[in-house]
């Protein structure tokens, strides 16, 4: 899915650029924005769950304390 999607954006940009509807300096602006906004939702990805509750729900808490506290316990821990 990604990169269809990626390909899609980079021949619009690429075709817009050939014919001088859009600048390179905005080109560059658009491409920096995206990978900062890319780098910053990796840096608060877990990895998935870290507990699951004895209700079957998930937890994706940092930290043993408390987590699913308000869902029976937990039933399993992943990490």
């Amino acid at each position: 899915m990604l990169k269809p999607l990626a390909f899609l954006i980079f021949n619009y940009y690429f075709w817009a650029l050939k014919f001088k509807i859009i600048s390179m300096k905005k080109i560059f602006g658009i491409i920096l924005t995206a990978l900062a906004t890319i780098a910053i939702c990796c840096a608060f990805c877990q990895g998935g769950p870290t507990a699951q509750c004895k209700d079957g729900t998930y937890s994706y808490s940092k930290t043993h304390q408390g987590t699913c506290s308000h869902h029976g316990g937990v039933a399993v821990w992943y990490k």
